[in-house]
């Protein structure tokens, strides 16, 4: 039995890295504006409690409104880039698995 090293199982993804990378991105930045949507719930409570004028309420009821609106699309593009992913990762290996089975002598099977 052969010891296979963890630098070439990590060869073996090194033409999805750039998917990866961007997938992280979108991850993150999705994390970001779901806090920054918290923090500006908390400032809407804040201001309620504060009895602020009404401008600065709705302003900040405005940033709720645009942060959920940003993190529902960030979400669906998140689904879709992962579901993107992980099918050409699955697909991807399959045909590394092919490849390599077609170039085994007759005497391996």
């Amino acid at each position: 039995m052969s010891k296979v090293k963890f630098i070439d199982l990590v060869g073996l993804f090194d033409n999805v890295r750039r998917k990866q990378v961007w997938l992280f991105i979108v991850c993150f930045t999705s994390i970001v504006v779901d806090i920054l949507f918290v923090y500006q719930l908390q400032g809407l409570i804040d201001a309620i409690v504060a009895k602020s004028e009404i401008a600065v309420v709705f302003l900040v009821i405005y940033r709720i409104l645009g942060l959920g609106a940003l993190s529902f699309v960030l979400k669906l593009y998140q689904a879709k880039t992962w579901h993107n992913f992980r099918y050409y990762l699955i697909n991807n290996m399959r045909v590394k698995m092919f490849s390599g089975l077609l170039n085994k002598s007759a005497e391996f099977f």
